[in-house]
C-alpha cells in the first residue's frame, strides 16, 4: 500500500502506537472493528471526525493522517502545522441568495466553518490557491453511480468538495459547483463543440438523472471541484 494514502498513514500510526493488529487497535480505542479495518486497508475513506479520533488515540497529527504533512512529535507536545485557513460553505437548498452576490462572488460572512489545510497540498496536489479555495458540503446523490460506487471521482452525500472559485470555465470538462436557476449543485460540465452561442452540457454520474444543455451565459459557474474530503 502506498504511503501517500490516508489509509497507509493510518496503518503506520497504528503500528507506531504498538498495536499488533487493526482489530486489536479498534477494540482498544473503542471503534467498530469492521469500520476501522476498512479505513486502514483503504476499502473505505475516513473524514475529519475520524481523523481527529484516530490522531488522538495514536498520538499523531490529524493533518498528517489526512494530507501527509509532517506529523507532530509527541515528545515536543501538541503541535499544529502551519497551513491555509479555508472557509466552508453550506450548499443547503434555498440558500443561494444569502451566499453569493450578483456577480457570483461568495460572501465571506457566509462561511459556516473553517478548515486548516497544508499549503503544499492545496498548491501542489490540487493546484488551487488558498485564497480561491472553499470547502462545500454535499448532500445529493447525483455525483456517484450506485452500480459502481468505487468509481474514481465519485462524491457521496456527506462529503465535502474542495472548490477552486478561480476556475469557472469547463475546458477541460469536469465537476463544477453551479447554479442552474433551480439551486446550487455539483455537476459534470462540458462545452458543446461548435455552438454559437456557446452551450454547456450538464450531466451527473448517477444515470438516474438526465443530461441537459444550457447556454453558457445562463449557467452560473461557481468553481471547479478539485478534490473532496470524505464524510464517511
Amino acid at each position: 500500500m502506498s504511503k501517500e494514502t490516508p489509509a497507509s498513514r493510518l496503518r503506520e500510526a497504528r503500528m507506531k502506537a504498538n498495536f499488533a493488529s487493526a482489530s486489536a487497535a479498534a477494540r482498544r480505542i473503542g471503534a467498530k472493528v469492521a469500520t476501522y479495518t476498512a479505513h486502514e486497508n483503504g476499502g473505505r475513506d475516513f473524514g475529519r471526525e475520524e481523523a481527529l479520533f484516530y490522531a488522538k488515540h495514536f498520538k499523531v497529527d490529524p493533518a498528517w493522517l489526512m494530507f501527509g504533512t509532517q506529523p507532530a512529535s509527541a515528545a515536543n507536545g501538541p503541535e499544529h502545522p502551519e497551513g491555509a485557513v479555508i472557509r466552508e460553505l453550506s450548499l443547503h437548498p434555498g440558500e443561494y441568495e444569502a451566499k453569493f452576490d450578483a456577480h457570483g462572488e461568495i460572501d465571506p460572512s457566509s462561511a459556516v466553518d473553517h478548515w486548516v489545510m497544508p499549503e503544499n497540498f492545496l498548491a501542489g496536489r490540487l493546484r488551487v490557491r488558498a485564497s480561491d479555495a472553499w470547502v462545500m458540503d454535499y448532500q445529493g446523490d447525483a455525483m456517484y453511480n450506485p452500480s459502481d460506487p468505487s468509481s474514481p471521482g465519485s462524491i457521496f452525500p456527506g462529503d465535502r468538495a474542495i472548490v477552486d472559485t478561480a476556475d469557472r470555465r469547463p475546458t477541460p470538462p469536469g465537476p463544477f459547483v453551479i447554479h442552474d436557476g433551480t439551486g446550487i449543485l455539483i455537476k459534470m460540465l462540458e462545452v458543446v463543440p461548435m455552438t454559437d452561442p456557446v452551450k454547456v452540457r450538464v450531466t451527473c454520474r448517477n444515470p438516474l438523472y438526465a443530461a441537459y444543455e444550457l447556454p453558457m451565459k445562463e449557467l452560473r459557474i461557481i468553481g471547479r471541484v478539485r478534490g473532496k474530503i470524505s464524510g464517511i
